[in-house]
């Protein structure tokens, strides 16, 4: 009997998405999508915060997109969602219009060194802090249904960092996951889901971040496993190997969110 939660991929970002290639159309996700066995596709194109103006682009303009789902059959089920940048202080890009969606990805992308109010973080200490306060501020914001790709360090991030920091990122992450431990009882107890993808299986993470999945499992969250794609290919990327990666940390299926937990999530 197929596994409605192993159907379904709610991270795939379309062509609005402007870090996604212009090939992420509907039709072409569609086509991806049943290739990959997927039968539930979850759409959540970027929504970002602007620490100085609020939300770029604004929820409305992500909501153009029904129009397009609704101009014809598709083989897949399309949800439409949003993955809602998050920062200390500043809750979710989006605020309540993110209730206007069927559901939404939190997620920490260190706002305040993108945008220049901060510098990146110099040890190993101020790296793990931000990213345990980035976690923070996904769980406790409002309207989120899923934690995405947790104490995920972003490319400009990655390249402003030093050997010796490359060379205690193990210790990094045991110092996040350390400080992010009472975070994962607040996503429990506010049904936030833990995303599990792509990202956790990279030789540098997947040992690293096993305790963190493992944690979150004991807090009592549910997981989704999904894979963050920004283009064709990565349609359903690596599901087995990171569906295998979900069991190592004693996640099993019942722990999985599909379509229908979302819809009972959105009903709350």
């Amino acid at each position: 009997m197929p596994d409605p939660a192993r159907e379904t991929d709610l991270h795939i970002h379309t062509h609005h998405s402007y870090c996604a290639s212009s090939e992420m159309t509907l039709e072409n996700i569609a086509k991806r999508a049943v290739e990959a066995g997927l039968a539930v596709v979850g759409l959540s194109d970027h929504a970002w915060l602007d620490l100085e103006r609020g939300c770029r682009p604004a929820i409305a303009h992500l909501l153009e997109t029904r129009k397009e789902l609704a101009a014809r059959d598709w083989p897949v089920t399309f949800m439409l969602g949003v993955e809602a940048d998050c920062a200390p202080g500043r809750g979710a890009a989006g605020g309540d219009d993110i209730k206007l969606l069927e559901y939404s990805i939190g997620s920490y992308h260190f706002a305040e060194v993108r945008e220049n109010l901060v510098p990146p973080p110099g040890t190993p200490e101020k790296l793990a802090g931000m990213l345990a306060e980035g976690f923070r501020s996904v769980v406790e914001s409002t309207h989120i249904t899923l934690a995405g790709h947790p104490l995920h360090i972003p490319r400009r991030i990655y390249r402003s960092m030093t050997d010796g920091m490359f060379d205690h990122l193990a210790e990094t992450y045991r110092m996040a996951i350390e400080l992010s431990a009472p975070h994962l009882a607040t996503a429990a107890s506010r049904g936030i889901a833990i995303e599990i993808n792509s990202h956790a299986l990279f030789p540098r993470i997947r040992a690293a971040m096993l305790p963190f999945f493992t944690s979150a499992r004991n807090a009592g969250c549910r997981f989704a496993v999904s894979s963050d794609a920004h283009r064709p290919g990565e349609v359903g990327r690596g599901r087995a190997q990171t569906l295998e990666y979900a069991r190592s940390a004693g996640i099993t299926p019942g722990l999985l969110l599909d379509a229908g937990s979302i819809q009972r999530h959105a009903g709350r």
